[in-house]
C-alpha cells in the first residue's frame, strides 16, 4: 500500500523516510499520517495496471528473511497507520490490476521464465529433485544441530527460504503487457536483463493446492511438517524476533497429494514474512514469488513457441521489460 501511495503523492516518500529514521518523533509520524490522509483514493484508480504491478514489485524486491526488518517496514506495521492506509488498500484490490489476484490457477496462462543463464523448462525429474531436497534438508538440520551455535544472536546465516526446491519447475501468469509476472515479482531480484518466456500448460487434470490466506499456508505445513528449527534459527530469529521450533512443508510427502502449489497474490500479501503459529512452534513463508506455482509432479508441457524479453540497460530511462518484436 505504501508503494502505491508513493506513486500517488510525491509527499509520501520523504515523509516515510523521516518518520522511519526518527521512530520517537511524533511530529515526523504526524507528517506521514497527513501525507497519506491527503491522498485522494481515486488517484489509485488512475494508475495503470503496470504501475500497480511495479509498486507490488517494489515491495517484493525488499523482502528480506535473513535480517531484521528495516525501519520502514517496522513503521508501516504500526497500527497508527492502519486507518490512513486502509482506503488505499481497498482501491488497490478494486483496481483492474488486482482482478485475478484471488483467482485459482488458470493452467492456460502459465509461463516459465528462462533467465539468460538458466536452462529451458525441465519437464521430467520432479520426484528425483524432491527426494534429493528431502535428504538435503534432513542432513542440513542434523549438521546444524552438531555444528551451528545455539545462540540465536550469533553472527551466522544459512538457508532462509521455505518455498519448494528451486530445481522444480515453477511458473507464473503471463499477459500481453508482461511475458510473465516472475519478470518483476521476484524476491531478492538480482537484476537480470534478458529472459525467454515459455508458455506451459498441464498435460491433463491437475490437483492444485491454493494458498489464498495465511491459514492455508499453516494447513499445508501442518499436513506434512519438517522440523528446521536449528537450520533456520539465526535467519528467522532476525526476521521474526522469535526463538523456538520452526517448521516448513514436506514437499516430497505433499507430492503424493498435489501436482502443484499456487501462491495467490493475496495469499502472498497476507502471509509472506509473517510469523505464524504451528503446533509447538511456528513457520514463515519465504522465498516464494506472488502468483507463482511450483509443480511437484511431471505434469506440464510446452504449449507454444517461446518469446524473448529484455529490459533496457541501467543507462536507459525506460527500465521496463519489452518483448523483442524482431525475434525470429
Amino acid at each position: 500500500m505504501a508503494a502505491v501511495a508513493c506513486r500517488c503523492s510525491d509527499a509520501v516518500r520523504p515523509a516515510l523516510f523521516e518518520a522511519a529514521r526518527n521512530p520517537g518523533d511524533g511530529s515526523a509520524l504526524g507528517a506521514l499520517v497527513r501525507a497519506l490522509s491527503e491522498i485522494d483514493p481515486g488517484r489509485v484508480s488512475e494508475l495503470s495496471i503496470l504501475e500497480v504491478y511495479e509498486a507490488l514489485a517494489d515491495s517484493v524486491a525488499w523482502a528480506r528473511y535473513w535480517q531484521e526488518p528495516i525501519e520502514e517496514d517496522r513503521l508501516l506495521a504500526s497500527p497508527a497507520l492502519d486507518a490512513v492506509l486502509e482506503p488505499i488498500g481497498e482501491r488497490i484490490l478494486g483496481h483492474e490490476a488486482a482482478a485475478d489476484w484471488e483467482d485459482d490457477l488458470v493452467g492456460s496462462r502459465q509461463r516459465y521464465v528462462q533467465w539468460s543463464r538458466s536452462p529451458p523448462p525441465r519437464l521430467v525429474g520432479a520426484r528425483r529433485s524432491l527426494a534429493k531436497w528431502h535428504s538435503d534438508v534432513l542432513e542440513e538440520e542434523a549438521r546444524a544441530l552438531r555444528e551451528r551455535p545455539a545462540d540465536p544472536l550469533a553472527n551466522f546465516s544459512g538457508t532462509w527460504w521455505s518455498a519448494p526446491p528451486r530445481a522444480l519447475l515453477s511458473t507464473s501468469p503471463g499477459y500481453d503487457w508482461l511475458g510473465a509476472t516472475d519478470l518483476i515479482l521476484t524476491e531478492d531480484e538480482p537484476g537480470w536483463e534478458r529472459a525467454t518466456i515459455w508458455p506451459m500448460e498441464p498435460t491433463g487434470p491437475v490437483r492444485v493446492f491454493e494458498i489464498a490466506t495465511a491459514a492455508d499456508w499453516v494447513r499445508l505445513v501442518e499436513a506434512a511438517p519438517v522440523d528446521v528449527s536449528r537450520s533456520r534459527l539465526h535467519d528467522w530469529y532476525r526476521a521474526a524476533g522469535r526463538v523456538g521450533d520452526w517448521f516448513i512443508p514436506d514437499w516430497l510427502q505433499l507430492s503424493d497429494r498435489y501436482d502443484g502449489i499456487h501462491l495467490k497474490v493475496t495469499g502472498y500479501l497476507e502471509t509472506a514474512g509473517r510469523f505464524l503459529p504451528v503446533g509447538s512452534g511456528g513457520t514463515l513463508l519465504a522465498g516464494w514469488n506472488p502468483g507463482a506455482t511450483y509443480w511437484l509432479t511431471d505434469c506440464l508441457a510446452v504449449a507454444g513457441p517461446p518469446s524473448r524479453w529484455e529490459r533496457r540497460s541501467s543507462e536507459s530511462a525506460d527500465r521496463r521489460w519489452h518483448v523483442q518484436e524482431d525475434d525470429p
